[in-house]
């Protein structure tokens, strides 16, 4: 992806979405056919009475009224009784598994007349997402093996400072993952609510193996220069300073009424980070 692509598909996206508030503008300037229902409804009635003329008349027969009451308490159905809910019985359940995931990074020329150059790639292996619902809770866990992203800007640089961001290397254990997150959000109504998770509502678990972050000059600035080219718009007009002039807001009325409390828990463990500095070799 480059960042003229980008802005091409930004563009095209705005295009291709439908503005529903104009289109409401315009059915509504639209007037409207004044049909006069009781007349309609009056003709109905007549050619329907007209088709449907019974030739002869037939007797209704009389239904014994105990009979029936006798009959409809025979048949009444045994009432069932409630089943327990299984708690951990998942309703629903969605899995992703990715295991290459890779994504290139390109400046384009602005002149148009070199090719797209190509500024960082990155790598992330075993990608696993795993989502299931539960009568009184869901669960979300997220898992990354391993994430690389590899320098093109600068090619004389040496083989271990060729990639910005990894986690293999100095000193990392490659056996575990890289990233684990597992989200839980649970109803208040659970029985196990204050038993199992203590009266806690959102628990976010976050576990980070070992990180390495390598910091050339040229590289960084390269990729500053990339982020405010293409999600920033130079020629955008700069805001007319409004007067500063002083509101008041009466507080006392239309205060919202207390809600309950929620909680969440947020546990994250991180190993390592190591930032290394390159001096352009």
């Amino acid at each position: 992806m480059s960042d003229s692509k980008y802005k091409n598909l930004m563009k095209l996206i705005e295009i291709a979405i439908p503005r529903f508030e104009e289109d409401g503008e315009e059915k509504s300037d639209r007037p409207e056919a004044i049909v006069d229902k009781s007349s309609e409804q009056e003709a109905r009635n007549r050619a329907r009475s007209a088709s449907f003329q019974p030739s002869f008349r037939r007797d209704i027969p009389l239904l014994d009224e105990e009979s029936d009451s006798e009959d409809s308490g025979k048949r009444k159905a045994p009432k069932k009784e409630d089943q327990p809910i299984n708690l951990h019985q998942r309703i629903f359940e969605f899995k992703f598994t990715v295991g290459k995931l890779r994504g290139s990074l390109f400046r384009s020329d602005p002149r148009e007349a070199k090719s797209d150059q190509l500024l960082a790639e990155l790598i992330a292996e075993a990608f696993e997402l795993d989502y299931y619902l539960r009568p009184f809770d869901m669960v979300a866990e997220l898992t990354l093996k391993s994430l690389s992203v590899d320098d093109y800007i600068e090619q004389n640089s040496a083989p271990e400072f060729k990639q910005i961001v990894s986690s293999k290397g100095f000193n990392a254990e490659e056996d575990k993952d890289l990233f684990n997150l597992k989200f839980v959000r649970v109803r208040p109504d659970s029985p196990e609510f204050h038993s199992t998770y203590e009266g806690v509502d959102m628990n976010l678990d976050i576990t980070v193996s070992t990180i390495n972050i390598i910091v050339t000059r040229r590289t960084l600035l390269t990729l500053l220069d990339f982020v405010l080219i293409t999600f920033t718009n130079p020629e955008q007009p700069k805001a007319v300073d409004q007067s500063a002039e002083s509101t008041t807001v009466d507080v006392s009325q239309g205060q919202p009424e207390s809600q309950e409390v929620r909680k969440i828990r947020i546990k994250s463990q991180l190993k390592s980070i190591a930032l290394i500095l390159n001096n352009d070799g």
